[in-house]
């Protein structure tokens, strides 16, 4: 099985969130959930699963590179296969064949095509190369939920899928097999976190929503970008609309939440990698609120809130909230 980040999702989980993953299917031990603390619903489903059983949902991305086969297919050709699909109703070569079950004939047919490379269904089609590809190897990957608007922008990351055999409008598929970096997965597993909360605990759908984003001094001097402005430009790594709010912790040695701000401006197109880190896009926040370095340092945002570090992009805790208005007098 290919190398996996299965321990270091585990790890984020713990640190984080204090989560313990537990194993409730006796037959698949490798199922693992991941719990709500305060809900106890799933926000994370970490399997393996072989390759091939991903390619029907490559196909409906973007980086999965859909090829003639599915053409063929949305054509009505490769006879009785095509015409049996119509007549059980699947309109969709992705989401329809992976929710209800194909037939046997149909999955023998498919890995014949994969394993002959024909009418692009080789394994240079959906994002894996074809040196040493085995479609039976099995990679672990994550089910998370994902804000309905955001899943349409990360299918376009590869490595991001329509979640496997879950609802595809609320929740996606994330490989674990390097494909998509940590740093780019545990904002995602934060997202996951926020939206499986109570809705007394989060906004309701379409309303504004709280954000606590870490900012690293050692990287770029936020403090002195704020002296300066009142609005500055952001790296956004998740699903912040115009009038969020975004809280920014800043790291050692300041260690603490310093500054309320307001989104004015999302999905600011934007590229660069260094060793450091990594940015798609950018948002503009405004300044509205600096608090003292004394009002919410890490200890006490570990010991009353449970925030035990702030690593990515997450929601925020409603009491957490509740002092964070307070202490801005609102």
């Amino acid at each position: 099985m290919t190398a996996s980040l299965r321990e270091t999702v585990f790890a984020y989980c713990l640190e984080t969130y204090g989560t313990v993953p537990d194993s409730p299917f006796p037959k698949d031990p490798l199922d693992m959930v991941l719990r709500h603390a305060n809900t106890r619903k799933w926000y994370g489903l970490l399997f393996p699963v072989e390759r091939r059983k991903l390619l029907p949902l490559m196909r409906t991305v973007p980086w999965g590179g859909p090829g003639e086969a599915e053409e063929e297919w949305d054509r009505g050709g490769f006879g009785d296969h095509a015409g049996f699909a119509g007549a059980a109703g699947f309109t969709d070569f992705g989401d329809s064949l992976v929710s209800r079950g194909r037939a046997a004939h149909l999955r023998d047919y498919e890995d014949e095509m994969f394993e002959s490379g024909a009418d692009g269904f080789g394994p240079g089609a959906f994002g894996f190369g074809t040196d040493g590809f085995d479609p039976d190897e099995k990679v672990d990957v994550i089910n998370l939920k994902c804000d309905p608007i955001a899943a349409q922008s990360l299918h376009t990351r590869p490595g991001i899928l329509p979640a496997y055999h879950m609802n595809h409008t609320q929740w996606i598929t994330v490989l674990l097999d390097g494909t998509v970096p940590p740093e780019e997965i545990f904002p995602l597993i934060d997202m996951s976190y926020e939206l499986t909360a109570s809705k007394s605990k989060r906004p309701a759908d379409g309303g504004p929503r709280e954000w606590l984003v870490p900012s690293n001094p050692k990287f770029f001097d936020v403090i002195g970008a704020f002296e300066a402005e009142e609005e500055i430009d952001w790296k956004q790594s998740s699903a912040v609309h115009v009038g969020d709010t975004v809280y920014l912790y800043v790291g050692a040695p300041v260690s603490a939440i310093l500054y309320r701000c307001t989104a004015t401006k999302v999905n600011i197109p934007f590229f660069h990698q260094d060793e450091n880190l990594t940015i798609r896009k950018l948002m503009r926040i405004r300044r509205e609120h600096v608090y003292a370095r004394e009002e919410f340092p890490i200890a006490r945002l570990r010991d009353e809130f449970e925030v035990r570090s702030v690593r990515g992009p997450r929601g925020v805790p409603a009491e957490l909230s509740e002092e964070l208005k307070r202490a801005a007098g609102l």
